[in-house]
């Protein structure tokens, strides 16, 4: 599944949103320096859609924030963007929390 993704490096928050018209918006808080950001986004990826990081690669635009990411486990889309959709926006690690 070829998936587009803009990101916006070092936005200070790490979250990945479905845009209306599809595409992914991914803000990291890597800098796009030696290859961090990339690096950054597969982990999300890898975590949220939970699939190994080895099933996701970039095809294009390695070096822009516009990319072509595959990801190469069988997943259709409405179950990619379920998965998203499945915790609030950049929070990774929440948890419960008890009054």
């Amino acid at each position: 599944m070829l998936l587009r993704v803009k990101v916006i490096p070092g936005s200070g928050t790490r979250r990945i949103e479905v845009l209306e018209d599809g595409c992914l918006l991914a803000r990291l808080n890597s800098r796009p320096i030696g290859g961090r950001a990339n690096e950054e986004l597969i982990r999300l990826l890898s975590k949220r859609l939970r699939v190994p990081k080895s099933a996701i690669s970039i095809c294009a635009g390695s070096t822009g924030r516009n990319k072509v990411v595959d990801i190469s486990a069988v997943l259709e889309w409405e179950e990619i963007a379920e998965r998203l959709a499945g915790r609030k926006e950049g929070r990774d690690d929440q948890r419960p929390q008890h009054l």
